[in-house]
């Protein structure tokens, strides 16, 4: 669950009529710490729905990774300030995150760690500034 996030865009051309705005940022998740991530977004207009494939890095303990998708709305209430409502939908794989409980019979070496691996929905609420 992200307490807190950033992000930077900016269009860099065009596919066809859609506008491709490539997108880094950081969001700063509880208990697995920051994860640096970076989208490409495919849109029609400047404001409206959009959406593209995403990926990032969970840069804190033994790291992990995430791939998939994201697609939102956004629109604005000024010339230069906005909102937008984004949902994702990624595969998820952290590193040595799982270790066994139960301890091992005397003389026999513990279970290594091993990766969790999970499909993880998001929800995104948010304010954008244009310079």
């Amino acid at each position: 669950m992200p307490f807190g996030s950033l992000g930077v865009s900016a269009p860099v051309g065009r596919v066809g009529t859609l506008t491709v705005a490539p997108r880094l940022g950081v969001d700063a998740l509880l208990l697995l710490g920051p994860v640096v991530s970076a989208d490409v977004l495919f849109s029609g207009a400047d404001v409206g729905f959009y959406g593209g494939p995403s990926a990032g890095l969970f840069v804190a303990g033994q790291g992990g990774w995430r791939v998939g998708g994201v697609g939102g709305y956004r629109s604005r209430t000024r010339p230069d300030l906005g909102f937008f409502v984004e949902g994702g939908l990624r595969y998820t794989v952290l590193r040595d995150a799982f270790t066994g409980f139960v301890a091992p019979p005397p003389g026999q070496p513990s279970e290594p760690p091993r990766d969790v691996t999970l499909m993880s929905p998001s929800l995104r609420l948010g304010v954008t500034y244009r310079f």
